[in-house]
């Protein structure tokens, strides 16, 4: 089965490159998952402190998902420490294999860290991953040149599949 996986879409990272065409999209992919009754896993990231300790920003509005992206009660969540969403620590991997899960649509932030770390991890699984082309982004001057190079060189050569976000049908 699929799932759309969004990737550290927290209030406390914005702003970044082109931040309101990527919330639209990632939203319609929501909407598209949702409509097809596909599982939508929301992955949050707590690099402050290992422990979520009173520094971490676990619990603030920081932490939280956009309003605009509906995390809904029925979502999936996973908190991670470190770059790779299937990291052990985030207990995903055995509610993926639970619900039957083997191919994941990722979209998020930032293409160069969290997303390729999870995209990274996600292929050394066994995932099929798919990745909308159009709606993950990073903060630097140069984000379309990196979101480019990995769209076009470094996911292709993982094996991963690259389409926009329109193209992207759960089925």
């Amino acid at each position: 089965d699929t799932a759309l996986m969004v990737i550290d879409i927290q209030n406390g990272y914005f702003p970044f490159y082109n931040d309101d065409s990527l919330v639209c999209r990632t939203r319609r992919l929501i909407d598209r998952a949702r409509s097809a009754r596909k599982d939508v896993i929301f992955i949050q990231t707590d690099y402050t402190s290992p422990t979520g300790g009173p520094e971490s920003p676990m619990g603030s509005w920081k932490f939280q998902i956009p309003d605009e992206l509906a995390p809904g009660p029925d979502d999936i969540y996973a908190v991670k420490r470190v770059q790779n969403s299937f990291d052990e620590t985030t207990g995903l991997v055995p509610t993926l294999d639970e619900r039957g899960i083997g191919v994941i649509v990722v979209c998020g932030i930032a293409t160069q860290a969290c997303v390729h770390g999870t995209v990274e991890g996600g292929t050394r699984l066994g995932y099929r991953i798919i990745i909308a082309a159009d709606a993950h982004s990073s903060y630097d001057p140069h984000a379309q040149d990196r979101i480019d190079k990995y769209n076009t060189e470094i996911w292709p050569a993982m094996g991963c599949t690259i389409k926009d976000s329109d193209d992207i049908l759960f089925q």
